[in-house]
This record gives structure tokens, sequence and C-alpha cells, in this order.
């Protein structure tokens, strides 16, 4: 009888210490996910400011082409009209 006992005190022993092990595997395991999704919110947030901050350029690279364009059509007009006030001269 006390040959049982020892051969399942022992068994439970081995229980006990692979339990302990999957717990602490459960904790490493949940410890890294934590570490992994912390790490893509960052990155996350890093990107959506980058997208931002490319579209603010593209934004104002627009505007400073709109611009660039008024003034060439402007001095094209201006172009345009002295051609016509010379020809009339003319």
């Amino acid at each position: 009888m006390q040959h049982k006992y020892e051969e399942a005190k022992d068994k439970a022993g081995e229980w006990k210490e692979g339990a302990e092990q999957f717990q602490s595997a459960q904790e490493s395991s949940a410890k890294a996910y934590e570490q992994a999704k912390d790490k893509a919110a960052g990155l996350s947030a890093t990107a959506s400011q980058k997208a931002s901050d490319v579209g603010s350029s593209a934004k104002e690279a627009a505007f400073a082409a709109v611009k660039k364009a008024q003034k060439v059509e402007k001095s094209a007009e201006e172009i345009a009209s002295a051609a016509i006030s010379n020809a009339r001269l003319q």
C-alpha cells in the first residue's frame, strides 16, 4: 500500500510540475502577445502619421502648382494683350 501511495505522490508531483511549466508558458505567451499588440499599435500610429504627412505635402504641392499655373496664365494673358496692342498700332 505504501508503494502505491509513493507512486501516486510521484505522479502528482510530475503533474504539478507540468502544470507549473504550462502556466509559465501561458504567461510568457500572454506577455509576448501584449508586447506584439503594443508594437503593432505603435507602428499603426506611425504609419498613419506618415500618411497624413505625405497627404499634407501633396496638398501643399498641389496648391503651389495651382498658384504657379495662375501666374503663368496671367503672364500669358498680359503677353497676348501686349501683342494685340502692338499689332493694332502697326
